[in-house]
């Protein structure tokens, strides 16, 4: 996503007039998910989405818009420029902003948190799964890459990226008690997440036990 985005941008830095600075920033997500009933899947999917924020600026004016990009570079470079021609048609008839500053210093930064989840993601599903045997496990998993970028035509570069998972679920015991936990992280380890499921059905067996007639 990284040179997608920088490809994008520069397209758009090739576009602009006299005076005009423009400031891109992007973001994406890459995620697959699985939803839990009774510790077996009950729904699979997955997260595909890319979004970029365009500010164009001349003298005290700005225009500000914002689009849900495709994927497809060669679409998204289209949409993009007619994005800049119609924020470019719109600027001069906004009013100056008297507070309007942006920083002229070139800070360009890039931090990618190396990926190391597994290699297999069915592999934490699987654990999940034998985790919850015997036991009504509700909740949600999911997994991937988010990234977020930003340039300039002053030639600045930005660039985050990680790779991280996270389980929102719920304990339930016949009665309808229930015990919410989580769990998220950078490295899948097996044997914690079964010790944070005995932890729960602990909480849950004490509020069995604590039962009001």
């Amino acid at each position: 996503m990284q040179d997608y985005f920088y490809r994008l941008a520069d397209s758009l830095f090739g576009k602009l007039k006299s005076e005009e600075y423009l400031l891109c920033s992007f973001s994406g997500e890459e995620s697959d998910f699985v939803r839990f009933n009774k510790s077996l899947i009950r729904q699979a999917g997955s997260v595909n989405q890319r979004g970029l924020t365009i500010k164009l600026v001349r003298g005290r004016r700005q225009a500000v818009g914002e689009a849900t990009l495709s994927g497809n570079f060669t679409t998204d470079r289209e949409l993009s420029a007619g994005f800049l021609l119609d924020l470019r048609e719109v600027l001069p008839d906004l009013p100056e902003d008297p507070h309007l500053h942006y920083s002229q210093q070139v800070n360009s930064s890039e931090h990618i948190r190396e990926n190391t989840l597994p290699d297999r993601q069915a592999e934490i599903v699987e654990g999940i799964m034998a985790s919850g045997v015997g036991h009504d496990l509700v909740g949600v998993y999911a997994l991937g890459g988010i990234y977020e970028g930003f340039a300039n035509s002053l030639d600045q570069r930005n660039w985050f990226a990680t790779h991280t998972y996270n389980i929102d679920f719920s304990l339930y015991s016949d009665a309808d008690r229930a015990v919410k936990m989580a769990d998220a992280g950078y490295i899948w380890i097996g044997r914690a997440f079964q010790k944070k499921i005995e932890a729960g059905l602990a909480q849950l067996d004490a509020l069995k036990r604590h039962q009001k007639p």
